[in-house]
């Protein structure tokens, strides 16, 4: 769903979050958000709750122990995997 031209909703999280609209400044104030919630995550100690060896650990918290590169590492490989095989195409002819 795209939000109509004129309205003030573009540009915003909420824009993009909530009504699903994937304009250029609905993409960008999405982006800084999320940069946001990650530089103020990673200021602070990884939380004793959170996980270590996941992808999410990773990249929300920029932990880079080894069992969270590990994690990484695997994702990275599984997708590039999954890109080589063409996993796009086939979930678009699905639909």
């Amino acid at each position: 769903m795209t939000l109509a031209a004129g309205d003030p909703r573009h540009g915003t999280v909420k824009g993009y979050g909530s009504h699903g609209c994937r304009c250029a400044n609905c993409r960008t104030a999405w982006a800084k958000c999320i940069r946001k919630r990650v530089t103020v995550r990673s200021s602070k100690p990884i939380p004793p709750e959170v996980p270590h060896g996941t992808t999410s650990t990773y990249v929300n918290y920029r932990c880079r122990c080894q069992p969270c590169s590990d994690a990484r590492a695997v994702s990275n490989r599984d997708y590039r995997a999954r890109r080589k095989v063409g996993f796009r195409l086939e979930n678009e002819e699905e639909t």
